[in-house]
């Protein structure tokens, strides 16, 4: 067993009211995450894990992120899945390698958005801007698509619109009290 823990991965363990990793800053280990506000500008070389109140990602996280705050805005990079709990807001608009799953009250994915590998989106208002490659599921009241869905698209909610210019490039199946009218 000795010989092995030389070649464990490490684990950073973070305890603070404010975080903020700089942009020319660059953490190897996994980093585990306990802050008020996090702002992480620099790069994570390996998984992120964080509980905070608020948090923004404009840097590099080159493996998975899971992120649970009551804010959460992403502009950086996720190298492979990206998982987003937030209470009242979640706001995609950067690059997910793999898949984004993401659940809050408000859940936008913004013009710059681009998801890799399809996701699941969960809120009561749910805006659809940027890019997804691969099935996207959608659930929540009232679900705007104004984007390029390049695979299946399911969508339930009670208030669905799809804006004109929006390309689904794969089947648009839909669970809905009203009737769906597209352009």
């Amino acid at each position: 067993l000795f010989a092995f823990a030389s070649h464990a991965p490490a684990i950073r363990v973070e305890n603070t009211e404010d975080y903020l990793l700089p942009a020319d800053a660059v953490v190897t280990p996994e980093l585990w995450l306990n802050a008020t506000p996090a702002d992480l500008r620099g790069t994570a070389s390996e998984d992120v894990l964080a509980l905070c109140a608020s948090a923004s990602v404009s840097g590099v996280v080159s493996n998975d992120l899971w992120l649970m705050a009551n804010s959460i805005d992403v502009t950086g990079t996720v190298g492979d899945h990206c998982r987003l709990i937030g209470g009242r807001t979640v706001s995609m608009n950067g690059r997910a390698c793999s898949s984004l799953v993401a659940l809050a009250e408000s859940v936008k994915l913004g013009t710059e958005a681009d998801i890799g590998k399809g996701g699941l989106l969960v809120g009561q208002n749910v805006i659809v801007e940027g890019r997804v490659a691969g099935r996207l599921l959608i659930a929540g009241y009232r679900i705007t698509i104004n984007g390029l869905i390049d695979g299946d698209l399911r969508i339930v909610a009670d208030d669905i619109v799809v804006m004109p210019g929006t390309e689904i490039r794969g089947y648009l199946v839909y669970t809905s009290g009203r009737d769906l009218f597209l352009d």
